[in-house]
């Protein structure tokens, strides 16, 4: 559901570049900082609505909140109160991913206009500078970054792109059996690239450049056709990410399942039916929880290791599009306009006796989408 919403976000559009609130008074540990609870995004200028929340990404160091959606607007909040410090139109259509490089001197951007934009955070002037702006004349869904300079993308094609920002070049890096990607994630130690869509199969691929090592790891192989997983879901995999050790990969998608894969031994470490509704994100906590979200307007922690739902959150009234966390707090961005944020610890002891954690502000339950049947 669509709502009218007021709030206190403002912001300046300063010619190609953002002006930025300075980040230097935050809190140097994630831990000491305490996000608000709900924030509400307002209309752009001119606008009736807020945004439905389709992209959100948290900068390293949670220095930095960027959010995103059916406006075509991205915003930048301060991830201590909340406050939208900056905005501007950049697509044409929905933004459906936001990432920011491993640095976290550059942030990405995509969308259903085919638009990969990249942008420079430059923190002495507190600007946004654009770097480079490529079409790939069909909706774009996801990115990856394998180092500062590169990014992969998929989206609605059989094509996994590379934009090669110093060369400010957009090219087709190679093309799979599966005509309609989704989702792409990149492993911690830059040494993998997995992606997948309609088909429900995982693929794994070798990154052998030098600079996507992150780590002084021996490259993988360099045969450039990817692994393939089994079936791991029957329907479109919609999320996928690689665990924290980039030795096993997480998935979701329309299923309303979460598999566990490990690609060496081809082992399938976990398959759990969710029984919610299609589950759109996936975000790995500690202590080996996962959560996912979905269509069903909740987010849930699960046990992989134990086959086991550990809580269900409920608080959003429309469908959770987006997860991401810092140490301490899980962050849900969601088609009712508003990014959530969750005390884990507090959230996983304080369920009550059905096993829900209701969040403490505008609290909402989930809805009948999760007893649909699925096509």
């Amino acid at each position: 559901m669509r709502r009218w919403l007021s709030g206190v976000c403002c912001w300046m559009i300063c010619g190609p570049c953002w002006a930025l609130l300075s980040f230097a008074d935050l809190c140097a540990q994630d831990a000491e900082c305490i996000p608000p609870s709900v924030i509400d995004l307002s209309p752009l200028a001119g606008q009736a609505e807020s945004p439905v929340i389709t992209a959100m990404a948290i900068a390293p160091n949670a220095m930095g909140i960027a959010v995103a959606g059916d406006d075509h607007s991205i915003r930048l909040l301060d991830p201590v109160d909340g406050r939208s410090v900056a905005s501007a139109v950049l697509h044409k259509d929905w933004v459906r991913c936001l990432v920011y490089s491993p640095g976290g001197r550059r942030l990405a951007s995509c969308g259903h206009d085919g638009e990969v934009r990249v942008w420079e955070i430059d923190n002495t002037k507190n600007e946004l500078r654009l770097l480079i702006q490529k079409n790939a004349n069909h909706a774009i869904l996801s990115l990856a970054f394998a180092s500062e300079n590169e990014v992969y993308a998929v989206g609605f094609a059989d094509a996994v792109y590379r934009l090669d920002i110093a060369e400010d070049e957009l090219s087709v890096d190679h093309r799979c059996d599966c005509n309609d990607l989704r989702s792409i994630d990149i492993s911690k130690d830059g040494r993998w690239m997995a992606y997948g869509g309609r088909d429900g199969i995982v693929r794994l691929h070798g990154l052998v450049r030098p600079d996507h090592l992150l780590t002084s790891a021996a490259p993988p192989s360099s045969n450039t056709t990817p692994n393939l997983s089994a079936h791991l879901h029957y329907e479109r995999i919609l999320s996928i990410r690689f665990a924290e050790d980039s030795k096993s990969i997480f998935s979701c998608g329309q299923d309303r399942r979460l598999v566990q894969w490990e690609p060496p031994s081809n082992r399938i470490l976990a398959s759990l039916d969710v029984q919610a509704g299609k589950l759109m994100a996936i975000c790995q906590l500690e202590n080996g929880l996962v959560a996912v979200s979905g269509s069903d307007n909740t987010i849930r922690i699960l046990d992989p290791r134990q086959s086991k739902n550990v809580a269900k959150l409920v608080g959003h009234d429309g469908s959770v599009a987006v997860l991401q966390r810092t140490s301490s707090h899980l962050f849900s961005g969601s088609f009712d306009t508003t990014v959530r944020t969750w005390n884990i610890e507090e959230a996983v002891r304080g369920l009550d006796k059905s096993g829900r954690f209701v969040h403490p502000v505008s609290a909402q339950f989930e809805d009948s989408s999760s007893q649909e049947p699925i096509r």
